[in-house]
């Protein structure tokens, strides 16, 4: 084993500094510049000559630049996650992409993290305009509804206002025209190509097969004939086209613009073959309220991902729509020029920036998303889980101190939520605002349940509490000089307005998105704080159900502790370990007491010191069910496998219900465990949950008794 150990070490010292050369090689480098390159990267050279006695391989040294661009392609076939050369393995599994990203350029990651709250924010402002609009379209009788629809769909603004109300009639005139206006607008400055249509309404389509069928076999013919010529022009498959571009397509081409094959952009020449959408087809449509959130929140995503890319108007793709991965390219070539970044980094970045501009756009599945939302209905969906989100304070006394922390829960906010464009969000994982039957059926479960009250409550009272704190640094020059050091580049030319802001107590833009930082360091509440592979497995996603919290309380360890030690700052990393885990123990220890009252459950002092210790070790993922039933007896694959696989009790409960049911005695007490809402409390004060907890507490003290006799 250790000789395996050996050459594994071995063989990846020598990846490593065969990816330094090659990057040394492909920037200009010369042969006499490559020790140095390897000493930049932390390799050893007496290290490395060891490694090729035991490998028998010699490192290649490209003789000229092609040849090492070459090698830098060839390494990327050959592993598609170069990045695990200069960190953990685990970091792409269970690394947050933000850490990784900070860890290689300060500049980016505040670029990235900008990015993200641009479009939280935009996306909340613009919904709020469209709300009332949307809550009027929401209660409307389905028939009348179903009507307007059509109309709308139709672009006859006029037949649809007259099935509205006054005041829906004069919302519908005076905010949601010239919103689409000024959205499509903005598109176009933004470098789309696209001419606009007379009196448009988003209609994206939900069904796409149901709605071919609908059509005649022209139609039918035609709708493909339109698909297929948009997937040459990306040089795929119609297949590999995701659900957002064949509904963009459809529906140009349901209005009358086709995809031209002669090498031009869209061609906007109206050729009418399917005039109108008729009343059958609507069904094969998002409603009203579901196609114009959909549109907004796609549009302000767009535009500002554009932004964050410079607008790099000459790299569009055929369709006129942004090219990713141009622009990815452009941007750390131009952070490789600015000396923003290390040379041996740049296929790291890349590929980070990839996982969350290609991969973190997909989509999930209906499937997967039905059974995730399924999972979080019978597990986080009720009373008792919500009591977990008290514990958030003591992250944030952790970090933020205590007095700033309570003072912030209970006391005046001066930043809200809201203000950071989060106001729907709980976490990246979750699917809160979805327009999916499933996704809006779980956000009305986790608002009854009193989830959503305190996770906004935990929200605001960290970002209160950090804005409090970093009121306090600047006041002095001793405590300034600490903010910047712990800012470090984050905030670029917005440092000195961050500053003098908070010496003013002002809450600005420049404010809320320090507090949007604060908060992102904390809690998954972008796709940025999720793992690369979170990112790019759009079904493998359900792997991280319920783990999302865990890994950046990790992360938070990593940075707050493992990284200060590592930069020499021991003092600092061994007080912030104790700090961090004195308060998450302390805050879990009572909610977890809180918890056990709720459900009935015996609470014993004696019991402490073991809820002491799964308190603090259950907040990084460990929990003491996972210990007995399979690490204790040493079941570790068993246990990997119970501990990755989604939690899907309301499934469980449904078969357990299919088998036990015909029997003469049915046990199917457990299986109230997993109705949403108020399941849990039932089954421990009804179904037996309470005395039987109890029962294996008393087991345990008495286990304890004997084995200390």
């Amino acid at each position: 084993v250790g000789g395996k150990v050996a050459d594994r070490g071995a063989t990846k010292l020598q990846n490593k500094a065969q990816t330094v050369v090659d990057n040394h090689f492909n920037s200009g480098g010369t042969i006499e510049g490559v020790m140095d390159a390897w000493k930049n990267a932390g390799i050893n050279p007496a290290s490395l000559e060891a490694a090729a006695t035991r490998t028998g391989k010699k490192i290649k040294i490209p003789n000229k630049a092609s040849r090492a661009e070459q090698a830098v392609e060839e390494s990327i076939t050959r592993d598609s996650a170069v990045s695990r050369l200069y960190s953990p393995t685990l970091d792409r599994w269970l690394g947050s992409m933000s850490t990784r990203l900070g860890n290689i350029s300060e500049t980016i990651l505040g670029g990235m993290r900008r990015f993200e709250f641009d479009t939280h924010v935009r996306t909340s402002q613009v919904s709020k305009f469209a709300e009332p609009f949307l809550r009027e379209m929401k209660g409307l009788q389905a028939g009348v509804k179903k009507n307007i629809a059509k109309h709308l769909y139709n672009g006859d603004f006029k037949a649809a206002k007259n099935l509205m109300t006054d005041a829906m009639s004069k919302e519908f005139d005076n905010v949601i025209v010239p919103l689409l206006n000024n959205i499509g607008t903005e598109l176009q400055k933004a470098g789309h190509t696209f001419a606009k249509v007379d009196n448009y309404f988003p209609r994206p389509v939900t069904d796409y097969d149901g709605l071919r069928l609908s059509l005649g076999k022209e139609q039918q013919g035609y709708i493909r004939e339109q698909l297929e010529a948009y997937a040459r022009r990306k040089k795929t498959e119609v297949s590999n086209l995701s659900n957002q571009e064949r509904a963009e397509v459809i529906d140009l081409a349901l209005r009358g613009y086709r995809q031209t094959t002669d090498g031009a952009k869209l061609r906007f020449a109206k050729e009418r073959k399917i005039d109108k959408v008729t009343e059958d087809q609507l069904q094969y449509y998002a409603s009203p309220e579901e196609a114009l959130s959909m549109y907004l929140r796609n549009s302000i995503h767009d535009i500002e991902k554009r932004k964050f890319f410079g607008r790099y108007q000459a790299d569009t793709d055929v369709e006129g729509k942004f090219s990713t991965s141009n622009s990815i390219g452009a941007l750390v070539d131009k952070a490789m020029k600015d000396g923003d970044i290390a040379p041996e980094r740049e296929l790291e970045l890349k590929e980070l920036l990839s996982a969350r501009f290609v991969g973190g756009e997909q989509t999930p599945g209906a499937v997967s998303s039905t059974i995730k939302d399924l999972g979080y209905m019978g597990t986080i969906a009720n009373p008792v889980s919500s009591v977990t989100q008290l514990a958030d304070a003591g992250i944030a006394s952790a970090l933020k101190g205590f007095r700033n922390t309570i003072s912030s829960m209970f006391g005046t906010k001066d930043l809200r939520i809201i203000d950071l464009g989060l106001d729907e969000v709980i976490t990246k994982e979750l699917s809160v605002g979805d327009p999916r039957l499933a996704a809006r059926a779980l956000d009305k479960l986790m608002g009854a349940a009193g989830f959503k009250f305190m996770d906004k409550l935990g929200k605001e009272t960290l970002i209160n509490a950090a804005f409090k704190k970093a009121q306090q640094m600047v006041k002095s020059p001793k405590g300034e000089a600490a903010f910047r050091k712990k800012i470090g580049k984050l905030y670029g030319d917005d440092t000195e307005a961050l500053i003098a802001d908070l010496k003013a107590g002002d809450i600005t833009d420049t404010v809320k998105f320090y507090a949007f930082n604060e908060l992102s360091d904390v809690q998954p509440v972008s796709m940025l704080e999720m793992p690369e592979a979170y990112a790019n497995m759009k079904s493998g996603r359900l792997l991280y159900m319920l783990k999302s919290f865990t890994l950046k309380q990790i992360d938070l360890v990593r940075k707050q502790v493992i990284q200060e030690w590592n930069k020499g700052n021991k003092l600092e990393a061994v007080k912030n370990a104790a700090v961090l885990a004195g308060y998450i123990t302390t805050a879990n220890v009572a909610t977890g007491v809180v918890k056990d009252l709720m459900m009935g459950r015996e609470v014993n002092p004696e019991d402490i010191p073991d809820k002491a210790f799964w308190a603090l070790i259950g907040n990084f993922g460990m929990n003491e069910y996972m210990w007995n039933k399979y690490l204790k007896q040493g079941k570790i694959v068993e246990g990997t496998i119970a501990y990755v696989s989604p939690a899907t009790p309301i499934i469980d409960a449904v078969l357990t219900l299919g088998t036990e049911l015909p029997k003469d005695d049915p046990k199917i007490a457990s299986t109230l465990n997993a109705v949403p809402l108020f399941g849990k409390l039932v089954y421990n004060w009804l179904g037996g949950g309470a005395e039987k907890y109890n029962e294996r507490q008393e087991k345990k003290r008495r286990e304890k008794l004997l084995g200390r006799d």
